[in-house]
């Protein structure tokens, strides 16, 4: 997957109250993509109070999905950012 571009692993800052992290994954649901594994992190150093930190690997369908995806994200309002 890695050699095809089909994969990404992605930190999204979100608000830390209940539902976000489901609201996350509903979008990342919707938009075809499958979660590989997903941590979350609200005590991370510099991640104000009330934010949280996740990181999402994720199964695409390629270079072109991502970009989808993260446009998405950012539409959305997450403030996002590609991990290596």
């Amino acid at each position: 997957m890695l050699a095809e571009g089909r994969f990404l692993k992605v930190r999204v800052e979100l608000e830390d109250t209940p539902g976000a992290l489901a609201g996350l994954a509903t979008l990342v649901a919707a938009l075809g993509a499958n979660i590989f594994h997903v941590s979350h992190d609200r005590r991370a150093s510099g991640i104000p109070l009330g934010r949280a930190e996740v990181h999402l690997e994720l199964e695409t369908k390629g270079p072109e999905h991502i970009a989808e995806i993260l446009t998405r994200l950012s539409h959305k309002g997450y403030d996002s950012s590609i991990l290596h």
